[in-house]
């Protein structure tokens, strides 16, 4: 577990599609079936997932790919989706270390 305001060492790296899956699955479609936590474009060419880890603890996770700016067809433009933090850690900042790529907890 992650303390709010600990100075926790949280390591922000790239992870796989399926490694993204059981947390999105238990955060974000509990009581669903495995393939619900399976959302169109994860396994695209541009897109990359990113995990937040204690140790080898996957905590968070985050999934960023292109896509169309909506309402405006043609521009280019990057789609945030999938994010999830484990119910022990949120509060804590996790959330925002991932979305921003940093490497510690402050």
């Amino acid at each position: 577990m992650v303390e709010e305001g600990s100075a926790a060492q949280v390591e922000i790296r790239e992870i796989s599609a399926a490694e993204t899956l059981p947390l999105r699955l238990r955060v974000l479609r509990p009581g669903r079936p495995v393939e619900s936590a399976h959302f169109p474009g994860d396994d695209g060419s541009e897109t990359r997932h990113f995990g937040a880890f204690e140790g080898e603890q996957l905590l968070g996770i985050a999934s960023i790919l292109r896509a169309e700016m909506a309402g405006q067809p043609g521009l280019p433009a990057f789609q945030l989706r999938g994010m999830a933090t484990a119910l022990d850690a949120r509060g804590t900042g996790l959330g925002r270390s991932l979305v921003r790529g940093r490497n510690t907890l402050n």
